[in-house]
């Protein structure tokens, strides 16, 4: 019997190591082909778009663990600074939120935020948007996609299916994120494991 629960233990702990090594296959890179890449940004009225991201569907279950933020500063030495907020459409909540850090004069660069553990939930909606700092410049990267070239960009735990600017989506827009990475949810693996002992002490006990 317990060299029955070692084996079933160590079969559950070998699934959860395979979730968490294969972290880098559950990635959305964005748009390869098709594009055009543009500047989007706000004078010091914020005359321009002010809040801009992208859309995705939750496939199943699973975690949002980082993604890249393409951070363009304005090309006359004025700053960018903003927040980032991850919030779920479909229940109307903020699920995390990041702070953009401030950089100065003609300067690009790509900010990665990782770290983290959010959830998704199978079917939810959720977007993941960048609202600048009110009276300050903010220059992101654009990529405006050939409609000819949009499809949804996916991998086995979200599609990512449009581009939001101010609340209004789009299918022939992607601005400023990149290198989407998702994991499974961990507990779904777990639980096979607890269900495939069960079941291996209930056979043991019938033989018995």
């Amino acid at each position: 019997m317990k060299k029955l629960i070692c084996m079933t233990v160590l079969a559950a702990s070998m699934v959860l190591s395979v979730v968490g090594n294969n972290a880098s296959a559950n990635l959305i890179v964005g748009p390869t082909s098709g594009y055009n890449i543009g500047i989007v940004g706000g004078s010091v009225s914020n005359t321009q778009p002010s809040t801009w991201g992208i859309q995705f569907t939750a496939n199943q279950s699973s975690n949002f663990v980082s993604f890249d933020f393409n951070q363009k500063a304005g090309l006359t030495g004025s700053d960018t600074a903003g927040t980032i907020n991850l919030k779920d459409v479909t229940s109307s909540t903020t699920i995390d939120t990041w702070d953009v850090p401030q950089i100065s004069g003609p300067v690009a660069g790509t900010v990665t935020f990782s770290g983290f553990d959010d959830s998704l939930k199978s079917g939810d909606i959720y977007q993941l948007v960048y609202t600048q700092t009110a009276g300050a410049y903010s220059n992101e990267a654009l990529i405006a996609i050939y409609s000819t070239h949009y499809t949804p960009y996916t991998n086995a735990d979200i599609t990512v299916t449009n581009g939001i600017e101010n609340s209004t989506t789009s299918t022939g827009i992607w601005y400023a994120f990149g290198n989407l990475q998702t994991v499974p949810e961990p507990s779904t693996f777990a639980m096979l494991g607890l269900g495939g002992l069960v079941l291996a002490i209930r056979r043991r006990r019938t033989i018995a």
